[in-house]
């Protein structure tokens, strides 16, 4: 067998063992991404013109390839916009992902670095990526509670989707369109509607974006036929030439003009399409502008993160639990049950202070919610408080006096006769 001769002039050490890089990563890979860490551009520029590699290089092989970040993540997640307008001017695609999948507009959306993410979607990111999680960047933003982020996003999604959502619209009898649409399509079309109520008002300010489109279209369509039926103009020719003569070859006479065609027969016009349930799926998704539509997101970022926090719950990771009640409840803070199901979670972790605490905001927001003093009761119990734990169950009982759990540990007899101090008489 042939000695080892170590790895190739240039190569580092590590190379000659890593079988995640068979191919060996650009010799100055790795003191690329530390620059990109950095921020620091004048470090950079010189690698990029040694090696091209450098720029889409993601740490594989090295000590930076466990995440498989490239130079545009790191300066999507630690906010050196000036730098990921570079990358991308170099050509670095903005929506290269790491070994997550993550795109750099999730970095973006996970550190909060809205500079970063403006950027990025104004180079055309494709907001609808997600990662191994199945999360856009929308969804992160969401979690992270980055409301203003999170909308930039999705303005972005709804700017890119405005022409498709016209075709539809102009292919449509406007007896079809709906209020709804109709609003959606004119504020992203950047129409001032406000004060406008009548339905008619509303297509008469959409028939003239449509007819704007279609005029531009038609004007770019004539633009580009003109530039390609141009031709270097004919020299001239003698005067004895007759002047039909002096016509360009592929330039019809007037006298060659045929008559107008007999107008068809019109046939009737089949019954108008309704809307397609992916153009449906897009009004839901779309209408970014307003108020009541950031109060959609931020419900339905809740209601997901609930979800999680119930799915962890019943699987018994009671941390992950806390955790995604925590992100429900900066998303609708006046809702009462996350706030008793955070409390179940922290009284599984035996953190009886946490899980009072949430108790007790639940019960300041729903005062006559029975199993709110059962949370109480549970976490009192938790902390060695028994004849509080009894007070805050009885409170429940005289809500709901059905709820046998609450019985069974008030009576004596019970489950509550181990507990020290324990007595009706503590009532």
């Amino acid at each position: 067998m042939a000695e080892d001769q170590g790895p190739p002039p240039g190569w580092p050490e590590w190379s000659r063992w890593s079988k995640s890089c068979p191919t060996p990563p650009p010799p100055g890979g790795k003191a690329w991404l530390e620059a990109a860490k950095r921020g620091d551009r004048m470090a950079m520029e010189p690698l990029l013109r040694e090696d091209a590699r450098v720029l889409t290089y993601n740490g594989r092989g090295c000590s930076l390839g466990m995440i498989g970040h490239t130079a545009l993540h790191w300066a999507a997640s630690k906010g050196y916009a000036g730098l990921a307008q570079w990358l991308i001017s170099e050509g670095l695609s903005v929506n290269v992902v790491n070994n997550a999948n993550s795109t750099p507009l999730h970095s973006a959306a996970q550190n909060g670095q809205q500079l970063v993410a403006d950027k990025l979607l104004a180079a055309g990111c494709d907001t609808k990526l997600t990662n191994s999680d199945g999360q856009r960047a929308y969804d992160v933003a969401v979690e992270r509670n980055q409301s203003r982020l999170a909308k930039s996003i999705a303005e972005a999604g709804a700017q890119a989707a405005l022409p498709s959502m016209l075709d539809e619209l102009q292919a449509r009898d406007e007896s079809t369109w709906k209020v709804s649409e109709m609003k959606q399509a004119l504020k992203l079309s950047k129409v001032d509607i406000d004060g406008v109520a009548e339905k008619s008002e509303l297509k008469k300010l959409l028939r003239d974006v449509l007819d704007s489109s279609s005029s531009s279209s038609s004007t770019a369509a004539s633009a580009s036929a003109a530039a390609a039926a141009s031709a270097p103009t004919p020299p001239a020719q003698p005067p004895s030439v007759e002047p039909a003569a002096q016509a360009p070859p592929d330039v019809p006479l007037v006298t060659d003009v045929p008559e107008p065609a007999a107008p068809e027969p019109v046939a009737p016009e089949p019954p108008p399409p309704q809307p397609s349930a992916a153009m449906a799926a897009k009004l839901a998704a779309l209408d970014v502008s307003s108020d009541d539509d950031d109060d959609a997101a931020q419900q339905a970022g809740a209601e997901r993160a609930k979800t999680a926090g119930n799915k962890a719950f019943a699987e018994g990771d009671f941390a992950a639990a806390v955790k995604h009640f925590g992100t429900a409840i900066r998303l609708t803070p006046k809702n009462h049950v996350l706030y008793s199901n955070r409390s179940g979670a922290h009284a599984s972790l035996g953190h009886a202070n946490d899980a009072l605490s949430d108790a007790n905001e639940c019960l300041k927001l729903a005062a006559q919610w029975a199993k709110g003093y059962g949370r109480k009761g549970a976490a009192l119990v938790l902390g060695g408080q028994y004849k509080e734990a009894m007070r805050a169950y009885k409170a429940g009982l005289e809500i709901e006096p059905q709820v046998d759990g609450f019985r069974r540990l008030l009576t004596a007899s019970d489950g509550f006769r181990w507990l020290p101090m324990a007595s009706a008489d503590g009532f």
